[in-house]
């Protein structure tokens, strides 16, 4: 006869539920495993693209609007402002720092000189680095936008952005004739060392505040080290937005002092009317620089939030 046992061994009772919370536990793993690096890598790229996509829009409509402010300016008014340029390039003795301006009136033909003149002033017979600095140079000219180049101390300008001239000036003072604005322009592209492994980093290592509090409650135990990297990690991506916003500041710094070095002398000589719209060309441009410092740490704190929600719901499905 078969003997049955009734123990009330807790083991057998209850085995069924210790399965079920074995699996379901599994589950979780599983979740905290792959939700948090798919989350990160999706809210990474569409930070990124969301960024591109805003600044380039902002940029290319900033710069029809300053070409329409050139544009307003009649036949006689441009000649007067390039003579009064000319001779306050003149008296500032830029050319004997090596610095000198290539105006482009036509853009094909002016393309077809333009690659001697780079190959020239850079003393080089490398093509491939003329070609970068002439493909860098035509791509500013092509948007109707001016520019100061470092590589060979020339103003470009285009024939829809004359009235940045003064600023661009500005830029080759900074370079040539001052200290902390040229300290400025050494690393003046710091965001573009800084700017992205920031956003990565601050994405990836961000959690919603209740996983944080779970973590801690489960790791009582855990030694000064730990908790230290853990405080390190909480601080950095909380700053992150900031460490991102300050990383354009000696480029959105410089680009503000060039103006304003430029309308120092352009108010002297420019009629009132005209330097009205110097400054208002220059505020135009320097809003560029400023608005994509804002548009990335913004971006990033909304990103951070977006992605620590989300996560949140997703991991603390009930």
């Amino acid at each position: 006869m078969q003997q049955i046992n009734l123990s009330n061994s807790h083991t057998n009772k209850y085995s069924f539920k210790q399965k079920e919370t074995q699996a379901n536990q599994r589950k979780e793993n599983i979740k905290n495993l792959i939700i948090p690096p798919l989350l990160s890598l999706g809210f990474g790229l569409s930070n990124e693209f969301f960024i591109n996509v805003l600044s380039q829009f902002y940029n290319e409509s900033i710069l029809k609007k300053m070409g329409k402010i050139n544009n307003s300016l009649t036949n006689s008014q441009i000649q007067k402002f390039e003579k009064d340029f000319n001779d306050v390039f003149t008296k500032l003795k830029l050319k004997d720092y090596g610095v000198s301006i290539f105006r482009f009136n036509n853009l094909e033909s002016d393309a077809k000189r333009l690659k001697e003149y780079i190959a020239k002033n850079i003393n080089s017979k490398n093509q491939s680095i003329i070609n970068r600095c002439y493909y860098t140079i035509m791509y500013q000219m092509t948007k109707g936008n001016s520019c100061y180049a470092f590589f060979d101390k020339t103003i470009y300008t285009s024939k829809n952005s004359r009235l940045s001239l003064f600023h661009e000036m500005g830029h080759a003072l900074n370079d040539n004739k001052s200290y902390i604005p040229k300290f400025l322009q050494k690393y003046r592209n710091l965001y573009n060392y800084i700017a992205s492994p920031c956003a990565i980093f601050a994405i990836a290592l961000s959690s919603p505040q209740n996983v944080k509090n779970n973590k801690q409650n489960n790791h009582n135990n855990e030694n000064n080290n730990s908790n230290i990297l853990s405080k390190l990690k909480n601080s950095f991506v909380k700053f992150s937005p900031l460490i991102l916003f300050l990383s354009f500041m000696p480029e959105v710094l410089e680009e503000g002092i060039a103006s304003l070095k430029g309308q120092k002398f352009a108010k002297n000589v420019l009629d009132k009317d005209i330097f009205k719209k110097v400054k208002r060309s220059n505020l135009l441009g320097f809003s560029t620089y400023l608005l994509r410092a804002i548009i990335f740490s913004l971006s990033l704190w909304i990103t951070l939030k977006l992605k620590n929600m989300l996560q949140d719901k997703l991991l603390n499905k009930t």
